[in-house]
């Protein structure tokens, strides 16, 4: 696809020659389509000239890669969009409620996606992190929670926003907890004898000193799945 368009190329002339080009390409092929940003929306945005060029050739081989596979080849966007039109026009996630966890961010397929089930199924639970306040309003993007806010305004959706209460085993997990990411003065806490700080004389000593007290926690009952290092 690359080179029989090699001759339409206005930036990437002398790119396409280079090694890696055409995973790079790809990459940015597959980002658009998870974005649903289209070539024709690269073709008609008005970029900056110093922009301009680069979009135009993207959104060239973007075409032309469409094209090429249409209904031949599937990738992994495209399975995404079979996916949303299998339950945007069936009854197969009708009787289903679908749990979404553990993720950092969703695309704007992604998010398509969800308000395809929230409208087609029983319901959808998404679980995310929100940071507010001095706590830990910069510790997280907040795209999941507005994302998913958004959809429900769209569709005219009533969410139920269950908050996770915080509870903290020690006043030390709780320090760290609530001032990991803070910004602003927050004076210490006593830690009691939670915190055991040991100073070696070379990082040999420290290495042997941490395998013998992981020893003597697990001689005493303990278990190595429940000792993290964190170096």
């Amino acid at each position: 696809i690359i080179k029989e368009h090699k001759d339409q190329l206005t930036c990437y002339v002398k790119g396409v020659e280079t090694a890696g080009f055409v995973e790079n390409m790809y990459d940015v092929i597959s980002m658009m389509k998870y974005c649903k940003v289209s070539p024709k929306d690269l073709f008609d945005a008005q970029l900056p000239q110093s922009v301009s060029s680069k979009a135009h050739d993207i959104a060239l081989l973007y075409q032309a890669y469409c094209d090429f596979t249409e209904k031949r080849f599937v990738d992994s966007a495209d399975k995404l969009n079979l996916l949303h039109e299998v339950i945007a026009t069936t009854d197969v996630a009708k009787n289903g409620y679908y749990y979404l966890y553990d993720f950092d961010n969703f695309t704007a397929q992604e998010l398509s996606l969800i308000e395809q089930l929230a409208l087609k199924s029983q319901g959808v639970t998404v679980a995310c992190c929100v940071g507010a306040g001095a706590r830990d309003r910069f510790l997280y993007l907040d795209d999941i929670y507005h994302g998913v806010m958004d959809v429900c305004k769209r569709n005219n959706i009533t969410p139920n926003i269950v908050e996770s209460k915080r509870e903290y085993p020690n006043k030390c997990a709780e320090q760290i907890g609530q001032n990991l990411y803070r910004y602003d003065a927050k004076k210490t806490v006593s830690c009691d004898n939670f915190v055991d700080i040991f100073e070696g004389t070379t990082r040999i000593s420290e290495v042997y000193e941490l395998a013998c007290r992981i020893q003597k926690h697990v001689r005493a009952g303990g278990r190595f799945k429940d000792v993290y290092v964190v170096t």
